[in-house]
C-alpha cells in the first residue's frame, strides 16, 4: 500500500450500482486513472460534491493492488456547478474533454495546468467557440506538433504576406510561393496570424481578439482535422 498526494481534475463520473460511483481523472503526476468511491452516492458522502465532471481537486490517494483509492481531500474547486450554469460553457467543457480523452495519453504536467486553466476561465468565457479554437491552439502546442507557420517547411524561407504560397494539413506547415505548387490553401495567411496570435494570448485577454463567428466554426474543424491527422 502506498500513499500518495496528487492534484486531479475529473473527467467521467460513472454509477456502479445504487451507491457506488466510478471516476476518471487526470492526475498531474500519474496521468489517466479510474477511482472507485465506495458509497459515493450517497448524499452524507463528503466526496460526492467533488468528484463530478470538470472538478479540480488535491487529494491524499492509496494506491494498492495497481488500483487507486481517494483517503481524503485536502483542497477542491468545484468548477461543475460553474460551467453547467452556462449550455454553451457546458457544451464547450464536453467538447475539450472529449478531444483530450482521445489524444492524451501519457502523464503531462503541462497539459494538468492547461486543463486546469481552461476549465477555470471557461465560465468566463464571452465567446465560447474562441475559447475552443484558443484550446486547440494551445493543446496542440503541448503535445509538440503545433505547425510551422513562420517559415517555409521546404525552404526554410521567413513567411510574409506577400510570399505567402498555402498550407495544407497534411503539410504540418506553410509553404512560401516558390515552394507551394497550388492555387487552394486550407489556411490562408490571415488564419495563421490569427492562430499564433491565438498561442500567445492569455485566456482572460481573449475578448481582445475579434474573428467573424463563421471563420471560427471554420478554424475549429480544420484544427480538429489537424490533430486527427497527427494522431491517426
Amino acid at each position: 500500500m502506498i500513499y500518495l498526494k496528487d492534484e486531479a481534475i475529473v473527467l467521467q463520473t460513472v454509477q456502479v450500482g445504487d451507491k457506488d460511483l466510478s471516476i476518471t481523472v487526470y492526475l498531474k503526476n500519474l496521468g489517466k486513472e479510474n477511482i472507485y468511491i465506495k458509497g459515493g452516492q450517497i448524499i452524507k458522502n463528503p466526496f460526492l460534491p467533488v468528484v463530478q465532471e470538470f472538478n479540480w481537486f488535491k487529494a491524499v490517494l492509496i494506491k494498492y493492488k495497481e488500483k487507486i483509492f481517494i483517503k481524503e481531500i485536502d483542497k477542491s474547486y468545484n468548477l461543475a456547478v460553474k460551467i453547467s450554469q452556462n449550455l454553451d460553457s457546458y457544451f464547450t467543457a464536453s467538447k475539450i474533454l472529449e478531444n483530450f480523452d482521445k489524444y492524451t495519453t501519457f502523464p503531462d504536467k503541462k497539459i494538468f495546468n492547461l486543463m486546469k486553466k481552461t476549465f477555470y476561465f471557461l465560465p468566463h468565457a464571452k465567446n465560447t467557440d474562441l475559447f475552443y479554437t484558443a484550446f486547440l491552439v494551445k493543446y496542440i502546442y503541448l503535445q509538440g506538433i503545433f505547425p510551422s507557420f513562420g517559415r517555409c517547411i521546404k525552404c526554410n524561407t521567413k513567411i510574409y504576406q506577400q510570399n505567402f504560397g498555402c498550407f495544407f494539413i497534411k503539410n504540418r506547415g506553410s509553404l512560401c510561393k516558390n515552394c507551394c505548387k497550388s492555387k487552394k490553401t486550407e489556411f490562408t495567411y490571415q488564419d495563421i496570424v490569427f492562430i499564433s496570435r491565438l498561442f500567445k494570448t492569455k485566456y482572460s485577454k481573449l475578448t481582445n481578439l475579434k474573428l467573424n463567428h463563421k471563420n471560427l466554426k471554420f478554424l475549429n474543424q480544420k484544427l480538429n482535422n489537424y490533430l486527427k491527422s497527427n494522431f491517426l
